[in-house]
């Protein structure tokens, strides 16, 4: 009985975070679409600025290519983190 009351008070904690979880997802497969070709243009003005030798374009281009990746690994970690943790709540 008392499981059972548990269950039902952490049910809208579960559904808010499976709803989080795709949310986020949504937003970071909606993002992708704009977030690809500017990366890729970095990375054809980095390779641009590597042929005329000027590397400190280069290292900027590089960095800011980088830290965009490392935002969507972050992003995809956090909606793994999210869903595992909604599945956990849920399938109590």
């Amino acid at each position: 009985m008392l499981r059972l009351i548990i269950k039902i008070m952490l049910l809208p904690l579960g559904l808010t975070l499976k709803a989080a979880g795709a949310l986020l997802l949504g937003i970071a497969n909606l993002s992708a679409y704009v977030v690809g070709p500017v990366t890729t243009f970095m990375i054809g003005c980095g390779i641009y600025s590597a042929f005329i030798h000027n590397w400190t374009n280069v290292v900027i281009l590089a960095v800011a290519t980088c830290l965009v990746y490392m935002i969507y690994i972050t992003a995809g970690g956090v909606i793994v983190l999210l869903d595992a943790a909604g599945d956990g709540i849920l399938g109590m």
